[in-house]
């Protein structure tokens, strides 16, 4: 398919725009260039103009720059892919990698749901302990939360967990953004 004499823009990737450049054959994949010193790289852009005001634009995948042999002019055969089909060719493919519990990804949606975590009493207290031993930098105060998570633990179902869990949670205040994922859990024990 060859088309006439054409005036296309150049866009170069760093934005710069040449207009009015003359193309003297354009076909679908190809446009010829008589001035060989246009700055021409692949990566830039050629923008052609319809008559409709509408615009297509064309990556340039090879400038194809030849010098002048006998009479034939030094020129660019710039070998180009229209934008358009590039994207239709390869449609755009968002992968999202979740991990954990209760993850959901939520687009352009409210999320009104609720998540409910069972953790066994024995997973939340080894979690805790961890979260204790990897968060917590002071000696003294690891030691005294190891003590009271003790006493949770072994008095988990009686009176008695309710005043280690209120000093548990006295404890971590300054803290309690590291523990607040398993608060709910300890919660549920309270008698």
């Amino acid at each position: 398919m060859i088309r006439g004499n054409e005036k296309v823009t150049l866009q170069k990737q760093c934005g710069t725009i040449i207009d009015d450049i003359k193309s003297k054959v354009v076909q679908p994949d190809m446009f010829f260039i008589d001035d060989p010193n246009l700055p021409i790289e692949e990566g830039d852009y050629f923008l052609r103009g319809l008559p409709n005001g509408l615009e297509e634009m064309y990556i340039i995948l090879d400038r194809g720059y030849y010098n002048s042999f006998g009479s034939i002019k030094a020129h660019y055969q710039c070998k180009v892919k229209k934008v358009s089909c590039i994207e239709l060719e390869n449609p755009k493919q968002v992968i999202y990698n979740l991990y954990g519990s209760n993850n959901r990804l939520n687009n352009n949606l409210i999320d009104n749901s609720i998540n409910l975590v069972e953790l066994s009493a024995d997973d939340v207290f080894e979690k805790i302990r961890k979260l204790i031993k990897e968060s917590i930098e002071n000696d003294s105060t690891k030691r005294v939360l190891r003590d009271i998570v003790s006493n949770m633990e072994l008095t988990q179902g009686a009176n008695e967990f309710n005043q280690h869990y209120i000093r548990f949670i006295t404890n971590i205040a300054n803290q309690i953004n590291i523990f607040s994922p398993l608060i709910p859990a300890l919660s549920q024990m309270i008698q």
